[in-house]
């Protein structure tokens, strides 16, 4: 299966980056390991980052124009997620099937699915508490009018999307319109706490959409995380 890595950069390493690096390059041999092709899609000042370490040499293919020429890359640092959305609008016109997968996350082995039978696969659900002060679920009408919110199943569980594979360009279609929709009324207004705002476009707004138009989901893990549980 093509896989993809997404990132862009838009602010210095911190104190200890190399842990991250170990993760990536985990990351990188699992899946080239036990999946097939790795590409990366990131701007120009990440690759030279990773060049420092030859981390750049292990990937299939290195992308570093096309999330340069995107509508809204001046909001990445408020949205970050939004680079892999629009990755995935982008590979859903050559690849009929792919997975987008963090750089920190990592796969031993295969996991027995058949992954045609879905339209997406994500990693798994979580469970939230409203009233937790940590909580980063809020209520979808701080993005979306209530009229437009209540267009969309919030009933279900979000889903973490660490791992995200894809088999549906109508799918990808509708999630990239419902994103434009929420960044374009968001994106000039004060950013909320917790990386919130980018949480709500990807780990909450993709999984709405997956029953409201009748799309074929699982998660590789059966099991959901309690967000609210230290």
């Amino acid at each position: 299966m093509q896989g993809y890595h997404v990132f862009y950069q838009t602010k210095k390493v911190k104190e200890y980056h190399q842990i991250d690096l170990l993760t990536h390059l985990l990351s990188i041999i699992f899946w080239k390991h036990k999946w097939g092709k790795l590409g990366l899609y990131c701007n120009q000042e990440y690759l030279d980052y990773l060049k420092q370490y030859n981390l750049d040499i292990l990937y299939d293919e290195i992308n570093t124009e096309f999330l340069e020429q995107t509508p809204y890359k001046e909001y990445y640092s408020k949205y970050w997620s939004l680079c892999k959305i629009e990755v995935a609008k982008h590979v859903s016109q050559f690849h009929k099937e792919f997975a987008i997968i963090d750089t920190d996350l990592w796969i031993k082995d295969q996991l027995g699915i058949n992954y045609s039978d879905y339209d997406f696969i994500g990693h798994h659900d979580e469970k939230y508490d409203l009233n937790w002060e940590q909580n980063v679920y809020i209520d979808p009408t701080n993005f979306l009018p209530s009229e437009e919110a209540n267009k969309l199943d919030f009933s279900v569980a979000p889903i973490n999307c660490a791992f995200m594979y894809f088999n549906s360009k109508e799918l990808i279609d509708i999630w990239h319109e419902w994103v434009y929709k929420v960044v374009e009324l968001n994106k000039d207004l004060s950013r909320h706490s917790l990386n919130k705002d980018t949480i709500f476009i990807e780990q909450r707004l993709l999984p709405a959409i997956l029953p409201t138009y009748n799309f074929k989901w699982r998660n590789i893990s059966p099991h959901t995380y309690s967000t609210y549980v230290c």
